[in-house]
C-alpha cells in the first residue's frame, strides 16, 4: 500500500514539474521518505503509524476532487461546494491523525520490543506533515474563494470555450486589485 501511495505522490510531483510548489514538493518527499522508512524498519510501531498515515490520505480525496474540478469546470455550481467540503473534512481529520499517532506512540513507549527512536521519528513526521497540510488549507481556501467569485461573475450561458472565461476573470481581477 505504501508503494502505491509513493507512486501516486511521485506522479503528482511529475505532473507539477513546470511550477512545483515547494510546500507540496516537501510534503510528498517527506511522505515518501516515511514510506521507505516504514518498509525498511517494519516494526509494529512503524507499521501501525504507517497504516494510520495512509488511511488518513483517503480524506484528501474531496480536496483533490475539488481542485480537479477547479481545473476542468471552475464555473460549475458544485465546484465551490466540493472544495469547501474538502476543506472541512481535511481540516477536521488532520488533528485526529495527530491524536491517533500520539496514542500509538504513548501506548508503544514502554514496550521493550520497540525502538524509541522510531516512535519519536513517526511523531515528528506526523507533526510536520500535519502542519504542512494545515498550511495548504490556506491555498485551498484561496482557490475556493476564487471559484466562488468566478461562479458569481461568469454569466450562466453555456460557452464552448470555458478557459476563455477563466482568463477573462483573471484579467478583471488583476485590474481590480
Amino acid at each position: 500500500m505504501s508503494v502505491m501511495i509513493m507512486f501516486m505522490y511521485f506522479m503528482e510531483i511529475m505532473a507539477r514539474y513546470e511550477s512545483p510548489r515547494l510546500i507540496v514538493l516537501f510534503h510528498h518527499i517527506l511522505a515518501c521518505g516515511d514510506g521507505i522508512m516504514v518498509m525498511w524498519f517494519a516494526t509494529s510501531v512503524m507499521l501501525k503509524t504507517g497504516v494510520v498515515l495512509v488511511y488518513f490520505i483517503c480524506f484528501e480525496t474531496l480536496t483533490f476532487t475539488g481542485l480537479f474540478m477547479y481545473r476542468v469546470c471552475a464555473e460549475n455550481k458544485y465546484t465551490s461546494k466540493v472544495i469547501f467540503l474538502g476543506i472541512i473534512v481535511f481540516g477536521i481529520t488532520r488533528p485526529l491523525q495527530v491524536l491517533i499517532i500520539g496514542g500509538i506512540a504513548y501506548g508503544s513507549w514502554n514496550d521493550e520490543s520497540q525502538e524509541n527512536w522510531q516512535i519519536i521519528f513517526q511523531c515528528v513526521v506526523t507533526l510536520v506533515l500535519s502542519i504542512l497540510q494545515l498550511f495548504t488549507l490556506k491555498i485551498h481556501y484561496a482557490v475556493w474563494k476564487k471559484v466562488t467569485l468566478m461562479s458569481e461573475k461568469i454569466p450562466k450561458k453555456i460557452d464552448a470555450v470555458s478557459n476563455t472565461k477563466g482568463k477573462e476573470f483573471d484579467e478583471e481581477n488583476q485590474e481590480n486589485e
